[in-house]
């Protein structure tokens, strides 16, 4: 990551980062597992969303290396992925605001990695784009740091249940070609935009950089309030 990335990047707590060609099979290979693995009939919920966890999404090694050269941390491990889609009809009255961790008070991870596996339009948003809210990161990680050395998960969840509630306006949504990949801070609140394309499902699959790493680097090294 370049400076200017890594500045962006601490002020807004999220950077975008387009597709190139190292991606092409990395691409090709993800379409064809999120094909097996989305289930045959969208889920019967008024949310109309599949989040599949702990998923066998490829992490190709271009993708790794790609990461490793803009994190200039060679060992920036990818761990549990996710396969999120939406399909047509989502709808929250919130756009799902909220910050990863909140449910169990704890954050399992240092950085979130999101990559676009379908073209998503910046003239509409429509179609269930990625949302997040600049700079909403330094909101919780001010209020975290005045918890103490020890807080309780059930403070920790208490705060950071309140930051999404009381995060207003709408948020900025990330859009771009299949391959776009956006990194995200793990405190930064973000949610999904309303689905409302007829025939589509939007795709996006994430990976997760450790919470613990032997060799911090400037981005992935966030100071995580609790040891």
């Amino acid at each position: 990551m370049t400076s200017l990335d890594i500045s962006e990047f601490k002020s807004n707590g999220y950077v975008v980062f387009p597709p190139n060609e190292r991606m092409e099979s990395w691409l090709e290979s993800a379409h064809i597992e999120a094909g097996r693995l989305m289930p045959s009939q969208p889920p019967v919920s008024c949310w109309l969303s599949c989040h599949c966890f702990g998923t066998a999404l490829p992490i190709n090694p271009r993708l790794q290396d790609l990461l490793s050269e803009l994190l200039h941390k060679p060992s920036a491990m990818l761990e549990k992925n996710q396969l999120s889609v939406l399909y047509p009809g989502y709808h929250h009255e919130r756009q799902n605001r909220h910050v990863d961790g909140a449910q169990h008070g704890i954050f399992w991870h240092a950085l979130l990695v999101g990559v676009l596996l379908d073209e998503l339009p910046s003239d509409r948003i429509d179609r269930g784009n990625p949302l997040v809210w600049p700079g909403s990161h330094l909101t919780t990680q001010a209020e975290l740091s005045q918890l103490g050395p020890n807080p309780t998960r059930e403070k920790i969840r208490e705060i950071i249940d309140g930051i999404s509630r009381k995060t207003v306006g709408d948020g900025v949504p990330i859009s771009g070609a299949p391959g776009t990949m956006f990194l995200l801070d793990h405190a930064l609140v973000h949610g999904m935009a309303d689905q409302a394309i007829q025939g589509f499902e939007r795709r996006v699959a994430y990976y997760r950089i450790g919470n613990r790493t032997e060799e911090p680097s400037e981005i992935v090294d966030r100071r995580h309030f609790f040891k």
